[in-house]
């Protein structure tokens, strides 16, 4: 879900400081992870509750995970030798306002569904000529 906001935001369209979104990418690659709860609001409106969960760590706030440890978001923080950010206009809300944790639970969906029906002709669940079918259309969808 981080990679995929940060990539979402790069693209400038959110009113987003460069050195906040830089501020995402090194605690992407510092290895701290937001905890994000497995459920919640991911609805056509957005996904306001899990993005919230993700930014608030990059504040200083919340929980996150770094070297395995659950945490406190600034905990994590300091010991992958980062500092919190201070948000400047508009950022709370482009940080919040998007469809990152839509999009990565249909990315996980689609590898588990693509990863079951890759066995499904080995048990002879259906006929394999089906199943190539089904794969071969879901991967042009996913294109």
């Amino acid at each position: 879900m981080l990679v995929i906001r940060i990539n979402t935001l790069m693209r400038g369209h959110s009113g987003i400081r460069v050195e906040t979104l830089q501020a995402l990418a090194a605690m992407l690659n510092a290895g701290v992870v937001p905890v994000v709860p497995k459920k919640g609001s991911v609805g056509a409106s957005g996904d306001l509750a899990p993005l919230s969960h993700l930014a608030i760590v990059l504040l200083g706030g919340g929980e996150a995970f770094f070297e395995g440890e659950r945490m406190p978001g600034a905990e994590a923080l300091r010991r992958a030798g980062l500092a919190p950010v201070r948000l400047s206009f508009k950022e709370g809300l482009a940080l919040n306002n998007g469809t990152a944790q839509m999009l990565a639970t249909a990315d996980r969906s689609f590898a588990n569904w693509t990863r079951t029906t890759t066995y499904l002709p080995r048990y002879r669940v259906c006929p394999p000529r089906k199943v190539n079918w089904w794969v071969r259309g879901a991967k042009e969808l996913a294109r």
